[in-house]
């Protein structure tokens, strides 16, 4: 994949409704980003529907930024950082899996 070069790491959900589980996401990211204010990506119609991040949590969910990749994640921090993921879809199997997250990062996974 051309867009996993220059990532900050990668997301393996477990669902197809990733907002339902970006609480546990940001929870996560907290050491590294710092208090989430944004989360961009290009959701899919579950996820948008059943939005897992409400108002209150204090988090802005949106779609994509122009020119941002359809398998990147970014996550902002209130702080101004800013973490790019690659989001792996669910159904990867889990050595696919392995081995595209290593890949992302700059690790050969074999």
């Amino acid at each position: 994949d051309d867009h996993s070069a220059g990532v900050d790491g990668a997301w393996w959900p477990r669902t197809t409704n990733l907002t339902t589980e970006l609480h546990d996401l940001i929870s996560v990211l907290a050491d590294r980003v710092g208090t989430t204010e944004q989360v961009s990506f290009d959701w899919n119609s579950l996820s948008v529907s059943q939005r897992g991040i409400d108002r209150p949590d204090g988090v802005r969910v949106s779609g994509p930024l122009p020119d941002q990749p359809p398998d990147i994640m970014y996550v902002f921090g209130t702080d101004g950082r800013r973490w790019e993921l690659l989001v792996i879809a669910p159904q990867t199997d889990a050595d696919g899996a392995f081995d595209t997250m290593q890949k992302a990062v700059g690790v050969d996974p074999r």
